[in-house]
């Protein structure tokens, strides 16, 4: 370099990893012009670039690139090789821990040094001032504050103290890019050790900080003739593929910080005129899908591209423009003046760099990409707000679309948005020192400068605007132009959003992501068995990306398994939330908690308090209006005393709730904007209520804050919210999982009341969760004896529920046992009389109907009615309800029009009483359309279901039990219609929402599935049938156990569908299991047995064994004589059955009898034209034949046609085979010409509607044949048959 600095000539190289042999490329060719031009003459081989600039900088790869052109003073081809070389070594090489490729290229530096014959220790500043050659310098970020770059010199400055830092140090920090190599330790001064990364998540180009040191290193009046700054890629072209894996991952984190071409175009204006300024940089192939660890075709790729490049006509006017420049050295603006236009380092804050664990989030992403960019932009101003809880990765998602798309902007400002002052001030900065006409600027003009069409294209990013009392109306430009970006813990923010699309709420991270962030974060590999335990800890935390940040963090930094990791987490969820994740973010998951809690009102505290002892989700906000009906006092089970802490929760409840007096509809939306402001809570529509949902770990975080000498109030008001709750039966379904948080397996916690712990086993009741309900209860039951005593009315009030809970879950035996107790107990104290008695033997009775035993049942129930009538309480609502359920026993019996007559009555009483749509009222009209379905008066039976179930959807909830019931009922009807592909819908419908609701193994939902299973028999698709009924059958053996009267019935349903598939053997294999199960379980004579008895015998009919199916039909018919009496359906199904059996053992005359009684009463019963009226007839009319008594049979059959024609018209198949059996009959009887009337007649409809060589077609043609034979018609018979 010459002595006078003349002409300054300065270069800057940009961060790119391997992309930089892009640069080199450029260089050596420019080198090779400047030989070729203008010093072709001389002696020297090649000119070093150390020789024709004066001043040289770079960042990442290209600080390394200067390091050897400046220190090393090599020359552009041979550092082309030499980086050819570390690529190929180091950068190209893929899946490489950080640890391992920082060694391996610290490794590949000394190598070079050795070579080079430079000592390992030798100082990048060797001390020699001005007499070496080029100084140069580095660009590198201190990890300890990334928004202030430190560069490390070749040379003295007198901005700076002299570095001692190493030549090897400082090339290995200049490339420590994340999460690709380990920061670089260096130990500067006193021993003060810091850790330094690669600058280009900050400073990729350096070209600023050329100019800038020039300023402080040469004189200021010299004058510059050439800047020349080598990118590594123009960054929005024709793009290489993408690669994959961590390469991909790799490439996502630094595709945000390549973007150099925006500060390039900067300079370019600020210089513009000048003609000094040359921008060299690949325009196509080089982009940022190219993979930091490349392949060597990749890499081939980008040599073909720079070449591309190089030859194009333009470039090459421009390359020549730049030889002439630099070899000149003609001096065209002072660095002074250029140092003031493009090199002063601004004074605002730059855009914060990514977390090293950053992981991009396709969704919201392409939504903020939307907002910023979409149609509408180009004519209006795009407001996009940002909102979500803290740490959800609000700021990193603007953050990497600021990288990403930042050169599509003149200016982009990023705000801190904490206060209305930092805004301001912010603001002012960046627009000082973005214009110099506004360096004097106020926060008015500043705002002037931003609304001027002039300055449309900027963007401003209003980071972290959480203060809920800032407005921030009137802090952003007003404009038709330009982008604003705000992010918030405040959802109600994004009503500024320029379009609702433009409101993001960003959630937590998928599934995916989580994973992908904690093992970005923890530095450990993907694998089965890794991926499988971090999902794990990812579910734990919910995703939440500054826990998984903080918890990969601790892995890294401890260097414990994810195992060892996951049981800390189960024991030390507060302790390790509170420690800060060691990244660059360098925060905990409760840290950012905190800061929102100090500026919630003292009511919201308190309510985050109370949610914490709840389950997270689904907290139903109208049980808050329902427990301050009575003032926050509901107890129904007042067993014992209360204690002092009752008092001093209600108290809790009503400063939360109460504290501006009353509580209203205004109230509950003051308190749900409140936390919405705060990104506290989520909140979605359920039944009649509003759902509230709190971050998983917000909730744990809640309830660490409380002091521990307040939790137990907590605590109380917790409980006293869900049971104040349970007296709106529509919000039950979603108290379950709050009652279960509160007592996790139905267990009794220490100092917690009895009467709170019975209203949840109301809840667990009402909702169908039996087993739980039953263990709550007999704990109660227990407590309220040891407390008051065995025989005081407290404890028989307690052990009606219990022996209700038994009922319920079909404990029958346990239920019979406590209610025969109980009448006995009242009966003894208070008389045969006492409505108590009455009211326990009115119990007893539904459970001897439960037992099967019916009259038993009807006895009782029908004294318990007569009681109630007779006393004070005959009009009240548990006199209805023993109508109701009295009919519902007659129902049983088959006494269908007496159960109609009382359900009637019943269910219009009940309505005056307590309303059309109240769940009891509901009920009943379902068990009123039941009875119309047993009459087969299915049209009237479904008008009312409809009505049940839309009333249930309304007034209980979709999901109810009640509702899901009357669904189930409906689909019943629909089924006895034939409109099977109607039931079917509803049975799915009721399964997954008894799956959703009560889980996939629970009684309810088997039972659910084991009815749609019947429903795909019923449609003839028998192996989904089978395919459901062995999951039911092997879930209820699991949870059960195989011999659970649910288990058998599933078992029978199976071994049907084996029996439908011809599988008789396994049919008979399970049905005799169930049998010899059922008279073990519950005796010979129940109903369940009866009925496996009904499938076995069928499957021995089936097979021939009709001895053996007699055993079992005598047996049914007797029982059910017995149970039901001689004319009860069931009763007239087993000896039909019987029947069938008899003319099987050519036991006709039997046969005859049991079918004429059978017939008989069907008709009293069912009327002439029900089916099983008709399966009567038709059999008895065949063993009429068999006997040869055709009179008796044509007499049937000629009901049986008229029948026919009445339920389904002349011309049905039905009809058609009914005529024929007629037809043929009287041929029998020799009256031919009714019989050919009638085949004749059949014949010519097959001929015509079937074709001739139809199956039926040619049976009536061998009948007619056979008619005419017997009438002596023989030509015509021999004609029919040869037709």
């Amino acid at each position: 370099m010459e002595d006078n600095y003349e002409g300054l000539r300065l270069a800057s190289f940009d961060g790119g990893k391997g992309k930089a042999i892009s640069q080199l490329e450029i260089i050596c060719n420019l080198m090779h012009r400047l030989k070729m031009t203008h010093y072709a003459n001389d002696s020297r081989e090649v000119i070093l670039p150390c020789e024709v600039f004066d001043l040289m900088g770079g960042c990442d790869t290209g600080g390394l690139i200067v390091i050897m052109l400046t220190r090393l003073e090599m020359s552009a081809d041979e550092t082309r090789v030499e980086f050819t070389k570390l690529c190929n070594d180091v950068f190209d090489v893929r899946n490489m821990s950080p640890s391992n490729k920082s060694a391996r290229l610290r490794s590949a530096l000394e190598d070079l040094l050795v070579r080079k014959d430079i000592p390992l220790d030798a100082k990048l500043n060797d001390g020699k001032g001005k007499d070496k050659r080029c100084p140069g310098f580095v660009v590198t970020l201190p990890r300890s504050s990334l928004t202030g770059k430190i560069l490390f010199r070749t040379y003295d400055s007198r901005i700076a103290p002299p570095s001692s830092v190493t030549i090897l140090d400082a090339a290995l920090a200049t490339c420590a890019s994340q999460p690709e190599f380990l920061p670089v330790v260096i130990a500067e001064g006193d021993n003060v050790r810091e850790e330094y990364l690669s600058a280009i998540m900050g400073a990729a180009n350096p070209v600023h900080n050329v100019v800038t040191e020039a300023f402080h290193y040469f004189p200021t009046t010299t004058k510059v003739s050439s800047i020349v700054s080598f990118g590594c890629g123009y960054p929005s072209v024709v793009q290489l593929p993408t690669c994959t894996s961590k390469d991909e991952r790799f490439e996502a984190y630094t595709q945000i910080s390549e973007d150099c071409e925006k500060v390039a175009q900067k300079l370019q204006e600020e210089v513009s005129g000048l003609d000094i300024y040359f921008r060299l940089s690949v325009t196509q192939g080089v982009q940022r899908s190219v993979p930091l660890a490349y392949a060597d075709g990749e890499r081939d790729l980008i040599v073909s591209f720079t070449s591309e490049y190089l030859q194009d006509p333009e470039i090459d006017t421009l390359l020549e423009r730049c030889v002439d420049c630099v070899h000149l050295r003609r001096g065209v603006r002072s660095i002074e003046y250029l140092a003031h236009r493009g090199g002063k380092l601004p004074t605002h804050k730059a855009i914060p760099a990514l977390s090293t664990s950053f992981i991009a989030r396709e969704e919201p992403y392409n939504e903020l990409v939307r907002g910023v960019t979409g149609p509408s932009s180009a004519s209006r101003q795009s407001i996009v707000v940002v909102s979500g809880m803290a740490g959800c990765g609000k700021t990193q998602l603007v953050v990497s679309f600021a990288h990403e798309h930042g050169t599509r902007f003149k200016h982009i400002f990023f705000i801190d948005g904490s206060s209305r002052t930092s805004i301001m001030r912010d603001l002012v900065t960046y627009v000082q020192n973005a214009d110099s006409k506004y360096s004097q600027a106020t926060f008015e003009e500043a705002l002037d400068f931003l609304q001027d069409p002039l300055h449309s294209n900027h963007i401003v990013i209003y980071d972290n605007v959480d203060d809920v009392d800032l407005d921030l109306r009137d802090l952003i430009p007003k404009a038709r132009h330009g982008c604003i970006i705000i992010t918030t813990r405040n959802r109600t923010l994004g009503m500024l959003a320029s379009e609702p699309s433009s409101s993001i709420e960003l959630d937590v991270m998928s599934e995916k992501e989580a994973v992908q962030a904690m093992l970005k974060s923890s530095r450990l590999p993907s694998n089965d068995a890794s991926d499988r335990i971090v999902t794990i800890i990812s579910q734990k935390l919910g995703y939440l990306p500054v826990a998984l940040i903080q918890a990969g963090s601790y892995i890294a930094e401890v260097g414990c398994t994810p195992e060892e990791y996951l049981e800390l987490l189960e024991e030390h969820l507060s302790e390790l939330m509170d420690i800060p994740a060691v990244d660059l973010q360098q925060r905990g998951a409760y840290a950012t908690f905190d800061i929102a809690y100090k500026k919630l009102p003292q009511p919201i505290q308190n309510f985050l308090h109370i949610l914490s002892f709840l389950h997270y989700a689904n907290f139903p906000m109208a049980s808050i209006a329902t427990a301050v009906k009575n003032n926050f006092r509901y107890d129904p089970h007042s067993y014992v005393e209360r204690e002092p802490l009752f008092e001093q929760a209600i108290e809790v409840l009503r400063s939360t709730f109460t504290s501006s007096g009353s509580w209203n509809a205004l109230a509950l939306n003051k308190m749900i904007v409140t936390m919405r402001k705060f990104s506290l809570a989520t909140f979605t529509e359920g039944f009649n209520t509003r759902l509230l949902r709190i971050h998983l770990l917000c909730h744990s975080w809640a309830n660490a804050r409380i002091q521990d000498d307040r939790k137990a109030l907590f605590v109380e008001a917790a409980i006293r919210l869900v049971v104040c709750g349970a007296q709106e039966p529509s919000l039950e379904q979603y108290l379950i999982s709050h009652v279960e948080a509160l007592f996790p397996g139905g267990e009794l916690s220490a100092n917690m009341c009895i009467n709170d712990y019975a209203v949840c086993g109301d809840i667990f009741q009402n909702q169908g969760i039996l087993d739980i309900s039953v263990k709550i209860w007999q704990t109660t039951y227990a407590v309220v004896c040891e407390h008051t005593g065995v025989n005081s009315s407290l404890s028989r009030g307690a052990g009606g529920y219990l022996a209700q809970a038994f009922q319920r879950q079909g404990d029958y035996d346990n239920a019979e046992k406590i209610q025969k107790l109980l009448v006995e107990s009242f009966r003894s104290e208070l008389g045969e009389d006492d409505m108590e008695t009455v009211a326990a033997k009115g119990e007893l009775a539904i459970t001897y109907q439960y037992q099967g035993r019916y009259a038993e049942a009807i006895e009782l129930a029908e004294q318990v009615l007569q009681k109630r009538r007779e006393s004070d309480e005959a009009n009240d609502a548990t006199t209805i309800l023993t109508e109701s359920n009295l009919a519902h026993m007659y129902f049983s019996l088959g006494r269908y029009s007496e159960a109609e007559k009382l359900q009637l009555e019943a269910l219009k009483r009940y309505t005056e009483v307590s309303g059309p749509f109240h769940r009891y009222t509901l009920s009943m009209k379902d068990n009123l359309a039941k009875t119309y379905s047993a009459q087969d008066r299915l049209t009237e039976a479904e008008k009312l279901q409809v009505e049940v179930v839309d009333a249930s959807k309304k007034h209980l909830g979709p999901t109810h039990p009640d509702t899901l019931v009357s669904m189930a009922n409906l689909a019943d009807t629909y089924a006895g219609q034939e409109r099977y592909k109607e039931a079917e819908e509803l049975r799915v419908l009721v399964f997954e929402g008894q799956k959703e609701k009560l889980g996939a193994t629970h009684p309810r939902t088997l039972s659910s599935m084991d009815n749609l299973a019947s429903t795909y028999s019923q449609m003839n698709r028998i192996s989904d049938a089978r395919r459901l009924q062995e999951e039911v059958v092997a879930l209820y053996t699991e949870t059960l156990g195989p011999t659970h009267p649910d288990t058998l019935i599933a078992m029978s349903n199976l071994a049907g569908s084996c029996f439908e598939m011809e599988e008789y053997e396994t049919a008979e294999q399970l049905q005799s299991r169930v049998v010899v199960a059922c008279r073990e379980t519950v005796g010979i004579t129940h109903p369940n047995t009866l009925s496996s008895m009904g499938h076995l015998s069928k499957t021995y009919r089936t097979q021939g064994r009709f001895e053996e199916a007699r055993v079992f039909d005598n047996l049914m018919v007797e029982a059910y004589k017995v149970s039901l009496g001689e004319t009860h359906p069931q009763t007239l199904g087993a000896m039909f059955n019987l029947a069938v059996t008899y003319r099987g053992l050519n036991k006709l005359k039997e046969a005859e009898e049991v079918q004429v009684h059978v017939l008989k009463y069907r008709k009293q019963r069912f009327g002439p034209l029900h089916q099983a009226t008709m399966n009567a007839l038709q059999s008895l009319a065949r063993t009429y034949s068999d006997q040869n008594k055709y009179a008796e049979a044509a007499e049937i059959e000629a009901e049986i046609v008229e029948v026919c024609k009445t339920r389904s018209g002349e011309d049905h198949p039905e009809t058609a085979t009914a005529m024929m059996d007629l037809g043929v009959t009287y041929y029998y009887l020799n009256r031919f010409d009714e019989a050919e009337q009638i085949v004749s007649s059949l014949l010519k409809r097959y001929r015509e509607n079937l074709g001739f060589d139809h199956p039926v077609t040619k049976s009536a043609i061998t009948n007619l044949a056979a008619i005419y034979k017997a009438q002596g018609r023989e030509k015509e018979a021999k004609k029919l048959k040869e037709e």
